[in-house]
């Protein structure tokens, strides 16, 4: 199974020094939008705007394989909160 290594920039990098052993870089862009969404919420509990940070994903190389956006999280968040607001209604 691939390994892969989320970073997190906020002007400097953080770094994941283990990794994270996935099936497929799809489950890897479902685990940085949850790294995402725990980081903005830990973030607006005090009061820190955080839409301008990203998460790195990595493979074992170093290479970026996607950059996600913290923004693009929020953003996807309200599009499927739209959509169950339709379903509802």
């Amino acid at each position: 199974m691939p390994r892969y290594f989320f970073t997190v920039q906020d002007g400097i990098e953080l770094d994941d020094p283990d990794g994270t052993e996935l099936p497929d870089l799809a489950s890897a862009l479902a685990e940085a939008h949850a790294i995402a969404r725990d980081l903005i919420a830990a973030g607006m509990r005090s009061g820190r705007n955080r839409l301008h940070w990203r998460v790195l994903i990595k493979d074992t190389s170093g290479a970026v394989l996607v950059t996600l956006p913290f923004a693009e999280t929020v953003a996807e968040l309200d599009h499927i909160q739209g959509n169950r607001a339709g379903l509802a209604g």
